[in-house]
């Protein structure tokens, strides 16, 4: 398989307060906080590993043709397209597709600013979402991730996110970056936009208005980090498939392409005997017994003193599977600035000052002879427990209870860190 994994990311942002440990005469800044959660489903891949699998809405006279949303597969190793008629709609101009994974809903938007959904569950479509904004309001792009429907509003660099309730109806509309490109010139027309498997970097292929508007841009919604590419890859619909590849085509063009977001630049590979005004990404994303994921924490020093940080991973199948076919261990690629400590992960680099950040990388992997067919289509949810605690007067030592006769102090760097000096 030459599929590039995914690393999902979730950001922890640490809010440092004074609390009274090891008796009245002791004073630390400490703190906690739970991570968010982050779901690994299990199963048979519904294709072979090189395939990646998209949906589209077919293009037609946007006026006055209803859409037809398709699944779509792109073959990688014989750079084919090929297409499954997914739901004929009785909307037209339709756009703004985005895939729910969790939820298998595919969501899109008519030309009046209604949100509408395909459910996979019972294989129904056109079952109202909800108003996106006032009648004849026209959404262009949209993608789905962290929870979330994305999208930018048309004629702007405004990014707005909706959530929604169990039932698939929009709960909330709310404008998460208002000019997110920080240059009051930017008047965005699209063109599409797709998040990067989870890891909250929007990708997006703009039409203009004007050349100086025409571009590939990339925007973390973590960081608020914007970046503009000189490459090609404009005026592209946009989707990710589960391999990691960005692909692309062009509205009321038959060529298909793949994009470098290294660079922006789109390179041709197949001209299909289809149009489509849009697409959406799946995430397919199974995990099969064998597999490994990565994930990514960024913990950040918001408040006064020097710090480290202990992460404790907690992890949950659905239907209360056993977990014991579960290993959670730092990266091949990790530096040495954390260790593990009994089924805790140590920050035991240069202690965080105020401002600064610390990534952490875990590998979580499944056991394939441990891995029945009873994991068919389990969830797994990794969350974890973050404790900060200031560097200094050996509050490490004392606040963790590293004195204790049942820590393994042959873990020597672990332990001539945190020591009393």
């Amino acid at each position: 398989m030459n599929a590039r994994k995914a690393i999902l990311m979730a950001v922890i942002v640490i809010v440092l307060a004074a609390a009274m440990v090891g008796g009245a005469t002791m004073a630390w800044f400490t703190d906690s906080a739970s991570s968010g959660e982050v779901e690994f489903t299990s199963g048979t891949l519904r294709i072979d590993a090189n395939t990646s699998y998209l949906f589209g809405i077919e293009y037609k006279d946007p006026e006055n043709q209803a859409g037809t949303l398709y699944e779509i597969f792109v073959d990688d190793d014989n750079d084919t397209v090929s297409y499954v008629k997914l739901y004929d709609s009785t909307r037209t101009a339709l756009n703004a597709l985005a895939y729910d994974r969790k939820n298998k809903r595919l969501y899109y938007a008519d030309g009046r600013g209604n949100l509408f959904f395909y459910d996979y569950s019972t294989g129904q479509g056109d079952k109202p979402a909800g108003k996106l904004f006032p009648a004849n309001t026209r959404i262009y792009n949209a993608a789905f991730g962290l929870g979330y429907y994305w999208f930018v509003r048309e004629g702007s660099d405004d990014l707005y996110k909706v959530s929604f309730q169990s039932n698939g109806s929009i709960d909330q509309v709310v404008l998460a970056h208002e000019n997110f490109t920080g240059n009051p010139a930017r008047r965005f027309g699209f063109g599409d936009i797709s998040m990067d498997m989870r890891d909250g970097i929007i990708y997006g292929s703009t039409t203009g208005p004007g050349s100086s508007n025409r571009l590939f841009f990339s925007y973390n919604v973590y960081t608020q980090d914007y970046t503009e590419y000189t490459g090609n890859a404009n005026s592209l619909q946009i989707a990710f498939g589960a391999n990691g590849v960005l692909y692309g085509t062009v509205t009321r063009e038959f060529d298909w392409y793949r994009v470098d977001t290294s660079t922006g630049t789109r390179t041709f590979f197949y001209e299909s005997d289809l149009m489509f005004g849009d697409l959406a990404s799946n995430h397919q994303n199974n995990w099969n017994p064998g597999d490994c994921e990565l994930v990514k924490y960024v913990f950040e020093n918001i408040g006064t003193k020097n710090m480290v940080f202990r992460f404790t991973p907690s992890i949950d199948w659905s239907g209360n599977l056993d977990i014991s076919n579960i290993d959670i261990e730092l990266c091949d690629n990790s530096n040495d600035d954390w260790v593990k400590f009994g089924d805790t992960f140590y920050y035991v680099g240069v202690p965080l000052a105020p401002g600064e950040k610390a990534d952490l990388c875990l590998k979580v992997c499944v056991s394939g002879p441990d891995t029945g067919n009873e994991y068919q289509d389990a969830t797994l949810t990794l969350e974890g427990e973050v404790e900060a605690v200031q560097s200094s007067n050996n509050a490490p030592y004392y606040q963790w209870n590293l004195g204790d006769s049942g820590n393994p102090v042959e873990l020597q760097q672990l332990y001539d860190y945190l020591l009393p000096q």
